[in-house]
């Protein structure tokens, strides 16, 4: 099966929260109120040799790949993950981030 054919069989609808920037009136920086919807995903633990990778300090943080046929952004929070990493596959075509537990 490809990478595509498992994204769609195995994707679940997850919930999406994504900052719309901010917008400055009169030298006031006031954020934006978050995009709240859902995106249809494919959620799978890190490999060994990609938590290698992770940044010094955070590889005992939960890190996840994020896979869909959405756009997915840095910084969106899908579920309980914040984006870190995407990368667009055209190929595919579809998108793979990497992303860690939010924990406020």
């Amino acid at each position: 099966m490809s990478v595509l054919g498992t994204i769609r069989k195995r994707s679940s609808i997850q919930p999406l929260i994504r900052s719309m920037g901010s917008t400055v009136v009169d030298r006031v920086n006031t954020p934006n109120t978050p995009l709240t919807t859902t995106i249809d995903v494919h959620i799978q633990p890190l490999s060994d040799k990609e938590l290698r990778n992770v940044p010094e300090g955070q590889n005992t943080l939960e890190w996840v790949n994020i896979w869909s046929v959405s756009e997915i952004k840095n910084k969106d929070v899908i579920s309980i993950y914040t984006v870190q990493k995407v990368k667009y596959w055209a190929e595919g075509p579809f998108w793979k981030a990497q992303a860690v537990k939010v924990t406020d």
